[in-house]
């Protein structure tokens, strides 16, 4: 894989610059997915505030009380944006963090309206979350049209926990798509956890030919799918010795506002 970027592989938006722009948006185009390391970004002195500040919100999130399996393992938020990139006008959206997901989509935990909270202000108006939101939609290989469409993004804050009595599931679905059209995947952080627990796959349509895996390390380490050409899924967190570990990532969501998805958010 290529290393090293040209000065015109590097691209910015308000105080965050990413290398590898013209590589990453060739492996959506070919591959369906994109993996960027967290070394490829650079952050200003602001950002990186506004980076620490996000971070805090992952000790206030709320339970999932949805997991078919009875699970205590995961606890998430939950918003939704409107993005019109024409006027690059981005328009948070009021809703109260209630989910959805068809049974045809997500069969372990699909079919209900799961309701987990509204993201908080810290993290729902945080320059830095604006910033990565039109960054990532620069990388997606859409046609022309398209950029004068709006768009629903949806932004959803997870962390998983594990013990020494019971592991943590990222995925308990298994290998799936999530019903959108891209699903951006970032690294935060991770403490107490087996090292290669929590592996990051991707996997063909037909889920028999495992095309990419990598365990997230570094903070802001990302990867990029567009999810109606490959389908993805993480293996379990453990946790190491007797401390709780724990592991923490956001997802941001991008559909058509006009798009019929078997995602919704009320």
């Amino acid at each position: 894989m290529r290393t090293q970027f040209l000065k015109s592989d590097y691209f910015s938006h308000s105080g965050v610059s990413l290398a590898g722009k013209s590589l990453i948006n060739e492996q959506l185009s070919s591959d369906g997915f994109s993996w960027i390391s967290g070394k490829q970004y650079c952050l200003t002195n602001t950002m990186q505030d506004c980076w620490h500040e996000m971070g805090s919100v992952w000790d206030r999130l709320v339970l999932d009380r949805y997991l078919s399996d009875g699970g205590s393992y995961r606890e998430r938020r939950m918003g939704k944006y409107h993005f019109f990139p024409s006027g690059d006008r981005l328009e948070k959206q009021d809703v109260e963090g209630i989910y959805y997901q068809a049974s045809s989509i997500n069969g372990t935990n699909g079919g209900v309206k799961r309701k987990s909270g509204p993201l908080e202000p810290a993290f729902a108006n945080n320059p830095l979350l604006h910033s990565l939101i039109r960054l990532y939609y620069t990388l997606l290989p859409v046609p022309d049209v398209w950029h004068e469409q709006g768009w629903l993004v949806y932004v959803h804050p997870f962390r998983i926990l594990a013990d020494a009595h019971a592991i943590g599931y990222p995925t308990p679905e298994g290998i799936h798509r999530d019903g959108h059209l891209f699903t951006v995947q970032i690294f935060v952080c991770k403490e107490n956890v087996v090292e290669d627990s929590a592996e990051s796959q991707i996997w063909s349509q037909d889920e028999r030919s495992l095309l990419f895996a990598k365990i997230f390390q570094c903070p802001l380490d990302t990867l990029v799918i567009n999810d109606e050409r490959v389908k993805h899924c993480v293996t379990p967190l453990r946790a190491s010795g007797s401390a709780r570990g724990k592991r923490d990532i956001f997802t941001i969501n991008f559909n058509l506002l006009n798009n019929n998805s078997p995602t919704k958010m009320y």
